[in-house]
């Protein structure tokens, strides 16, 4: 993995392999590339056998934030594992989960949506064209990254496969 940090305007990614992802930056009038997720991670979409980690990260999330007491941390976990279960086997949760390539079943990062219903609403498009959304709307939730692999582009990542996946299942909007 390219061990550089820098700013750009825009970003965009393109996934070139089941495990590599370039990043194309547009900065400084120039287009530059480089390898972003190298053969050490590996990315999967979540199952309902991963409620468990999800309601981790979740708890986990929230006490880093200070929110969560270590007294409530239990609690909570299980409160969030047994909702994360039902949603995830309906369908009504997806998400994804990072991994190191050569240690899969040590998730280091995650993040997913809840697909709610709300009002129909009108959107305005960029060509100035009104059109009413039906009412399905993704609810971003659980973005968590292990601390030790924090500012390595892991949460950025995930967030492109949770936009890819929202425009399949052609939802109205997402809000973090």
């Amino acid at each position: 993995m390219v061990a550089r940090t820098r700013t750009f305007l825009a970003v965009s990614i393109e996934i070139t392999a089941p495990n590599r992802a370039v990043f194309t930056c547009k900065g400084g009038g120039r287009d530059r590339a480089f390898a972003f997720v190298s053969q050490k991670f590996h990315i999967r979409q979540a199952t309902p056998d991963d409620a468990a980690i999800i309601g981790w990260h979740r708890a986990r999330m929230f006490q880093d934030m200070g929110l969560v007491p270590d007294e409530l941390f239990e609690s909570f976990q299980t409160k969030a594992l047994h909702l994360l279960g039902k949603a995830l086997a309906s369908g009504d949760y997806f998400g994804w989960l990072v991994s190191e390539r050569n240690a899969p079943q040590k998730i280091i990062a995650g993040a997913g949506v809840i697909i709610r219903e709300v009002p129909p609403f009108p959107i305005r498009h960029k060509n100035g064209e009104i059109t009413i959304a039906e009412g399905r709307q993704g609810l971003i939730v659980n973005v968590f990254t292990e601390p030790e692999w924090r500012r390595r582009g892991l949460a950025q990542l995930l967030m492109e496969q949770i936009i890819a996946r929202s425009r399949e299942q052609q939802l109205d909007g997402l809000v973090l």
